[in-house]
């Protein structure tokens, strides 16, 4: 984690914001859209503050996941 905020220049907060984005997505786009999701957030993490960068991250999940089928699956595995 530290390594990609070297890389990038956003810093540690900024990092774990992204990671963070990364995991909460739901599942499927976990394995088929993590690289244009991370892509994503570190694009826009110089210009935004990590709030606003995790707000980025919970519209991304809501566009992915609008009809919240994954919430639903969670809530039926507890």
């Amino acid at each position: 984690m530290f390594y990609c905020g070297r890389i990038f220049g956003i810093g540690l907060e900024r990092a774990r914001v992204i990671v963070d984005g990364v995991r909460r997505l739901p599942e499927y786009a976990r394995c088929h859209q993590v690289g244009e999701v991370e892509s994503t957030l570190a694009g826009y993490a110089r210009m935004m503050t990590p709030r606003e960068l995790e707000k980025l991250a919970g519209r991304i999940r809501y566009l992915l996941d609008q009809d919240g089928a994954y919430d639903d699956e969670e809530d039926q595995h507890v």
